[in-house]
């Protein structure tokens, strides 16, 4: 008899929780502030690639392409567009920062799911604007990321892997709740944290840390090869991030 009451108290239970997280789910699916973040999301990404993509893409007239525009480029942009959208989605503007906020409880799952829709698409969006504005002459890989000279999957796998848990890590820790000793711009921190990233990550991978900032221009380019770097090193860069971020956290 204890046995069965256990057993159907543990199912009263999952029921419970099942039920608790279905109505989460519907309520914020509902609502007029996810379609709104939504919207900030597709035009936040559309942004990013056009501008970095640009970067990228433009043959150069006084030698081989530098790091160092770029990097600047999506760092400030960054910084500037989380600034922005903080109080509309958060400013994500990247699927794996979305799938990070989705492991720690952050945000819904339809809402990480719709994101990442509204991010890819933006994306695509944001290259195909590029496309549109660059002269046809000028173009060189449509800013399509790809490994560097020599570099193995593997290699470049890892790569994004560390660089994207950088950029995840350090973001979870600079709007940690626990603390009080940061100073500055939380938003301008982040940013160059992804010029970091870049820099890092340049002659590897070229330093990503954007599934869908590597998605947009190679849907464009119709050239998808090793674009499953760029989906799975980030994402596991920031599925096992939040976990050590919140270990370590001074709430833990």
């Amino acid at each position: 008899m204890d046995m069965e009451k256990k057993k159907e108290d543990n199912r009263n239970r999952a029921r419970s929780i099942l039920g608790g997280f279905l109505v989460k789910e519907k309520r914020d699916f509902f609502s007029l502030d996810l379609w709104r973040a939504n919207v900030a999301e597709f035009f936040g990404t559309m942004m990013l690639v056009c501008i970095v993509a640009v970067g990228t893409s433009i043959h150069p007239q006084n030698g081989p392409h530098s790091s160092v525009h770029v990097a600047l480029a999506a760092g400030f942009y960054i910084g500037t567009i989380i600034a922005i959208l903080m109080r509309v989605s958060g400013g994500h503007v990247n699927p794996a920062m979305s799938v990070g906020f989705l492991v720690v409880g952050k945000i819904t799952c339809c809402r990480c799911v719709l994101y990442v829709i509204f991010q890819s698409l933006g994306a695509i969006a944001g290259a195909a604007t590029m496309t549109a504005m660059v002269p046809e002459a000028m173009h060189q890989g449509f800013g399509v990321i790809m490994p560097g000279n020599g570099v193995t999957e593997l290699q470049a796998l890892s790569c994004e892997v560390l660089v994207t848990f950088y950029l995840v890590f350090g973001s979870f820790a600079l709007i940690d709740p626990g603390r009080d000793d940061v100073k500055g711009s939380v938003p301008l921190l982040i940013g160059l944290m992804v010029s970091v990233g870049i820099f890092g990550g340049w002659h590897i991978s070229g330093g990503c840390m954007n599934p869908a900032r590597a998605l947009g221009p190679a849907v464009i380019a119709r050239n998808l090869q090793h674009q499953w770097l760029y989906w799975v090193g980030p994402l596991i860069g920031a599925v096992w991030d939040p976990f050590f971020t919140r270990q370590y956290s001074p709430q833990a």
